[in-house]
């Protein structure tokens, strides 16, 4: 993610929604069910995906709760950051939309379509929100934000505040996405938070790195199982991200590669390398040190 598109919100701004800074948020089903259920709901369901109707999430109109729920609901928000607990809303957003409007906008937002076949985009969480600005072009960020003039999101308890492109930047451009990286995101997530790059500074500046390192295991490795791509990711985390090019990785990848399709479900990249010892680890990721 662009780091000029971000800010980390912290302590107190939360209070601030009571006073009109947010008008809207998003809670997930989980969140939601802890929430009064008479509250100004609207839920979330994109046309294909009433099926999954339980996992969506719904948009709750902030503006149109009394001022005491409204103290309340931030107060809440900004107990749980300072004690590092789950929050109550997943995202906060700034927009002059009406709830039918901003609802309409936010169904459609949540599906992405691929060589005509509509998949659940996960909008509302910060772990698949703070990774699209690298996956999604300038315009079709524009496009996912639509009426938001600001959207405050929560990854792993941070709050952080993003805004649109730039109509420049985004200006006479296509919409388009990367859609193998977006596919990646997942196990980017995952590598991430197995080696506790929590925070959205993590996400920013570590994503592309994780994204190229899992990129490797598929293509260059033929690693196709989610549990070794994420395993190397975290290796490339922790060891360098050029520590497959070691003589001693080579070897044990050489050796899993060779592997029977028979004998590679039975063993991951984690038992190949799990027999190196701590002084031959510091000797990979010394020379894997950019």
């Amino acid at each position: 993610m662009n780091q000029d598109l971000w800010q980390p919100l912290t302590g107190a701004f939360l209070t601030e929604g009571s006073h009109g800074r947010f008008n809207f948020a998003i809670a997930s089903a989980e969140q939601r069910a802890e929430l009064p259920d008479d509250w100004p709901w609207i839920l979330l369901t994109p046309k294909g995906f009433e099926d999954n109707e339980g996992l969506m999430p719904s948009l709750l109109h902030l503006s149109a709760l009394t001022p005491e729920d409204q103290q309340t609901l931030f107060t809440q928000l900004e107990t749980a950051q300072q004690e590092n607990e789950p929050p109550s809303l997943s995202t906060l957003l700034s927009a002059t939309a009406s709830p039918a409007t901003m609802a309409r906008h936010l169904c459609q937002a949540q599906v992405v379509v691929h060589q005509k076949q509509k998949f659940w985009l996960r909008i509302f969480d910060g772990r698949v929100w703070s990774q699209l600005p690298g996956v999604l072009n300038a315009q079709a960020m524009l496009g996912l934000y639509g009426p938001a003039k600001q959207w405050a999101s929560n990854l792993y308890g941070y709050w952080a505040l993003t805004v649109p492109p730039s109509l420049t930047t985004a200006k006479h451009a296509t919409p388009a996405m990367d859609w193998e990286a977006l596919l990646r995101i997942g196990a980017v997530n995952r590598a991430l938070a197995q080696t506790g790059c929590l925070k959205w500074q993590d996400a920013s500046k570590r994503a592309k790195c994780v994204d190229s390192l899992i990129q490797r295991a598929q293509q260059r490795y033929q690693l196709g199982r989610l549990e070794d791509q994420v395993s190397f990711a975290c290796y490339g985390i922790l060891h360098g991200s050029q520590f497959d090019s070691h003589p001693l990785i080579q070897r044990e990848l050489a050796n899993l590669m060779a592997q029977s399709p028979e004998q590679r479900a039975d063993s991951t990249l984690v038992d190949c390398l799990a027999l190196l010892t701590e002084e031959q680890w510091a000797t990979i990721q010394a020379s894997a040190i950019e």
